[in-house]
């Protein structure tokens, strides 16, 4: 027959058994809730990368656009003149 102080013994690493496994879950748990996290801002990155990427592709082409119209208000100013020029001559 066990003596009482074997069984306290038995019984105080049996609860350190389950304080283990309980140690144990709560760690995995928390592993797979920042892997879940992690995986959710590598999409966020790779969206905002795709997005940046977008915007710049954007912005040069409104950058070509502007150009070309810049050129053409330059142009149309040299008609303009063109215009005014002739108009003074024939008064």
């Amino acid at each position: 027959m066990p003596a009482q102080g074997d069984r306290q013994a038995g019984f105080q690493v049996t609860q350190g058994r389950i304080a283990l496994v309980l140690s144990l879950i709560t760690l995995m748990t928390l592993f797979h809730q920042g892997s879940k996290i992690m995986v959710s801002y590598e999409y966020r990155l790779a969206s905002l990368e795709q997005k940046y990427s977008e915007t710049v592709t954007m912005q040069r082409d409104l950058t070509k656009e502007l150009g070309r119209l810049a050129q053409s208000l330059n142009d149309l100013n040299i008609v303009l003149r063109e215009v005014q020029i002739r108009q003074e001559e024939g008064k």
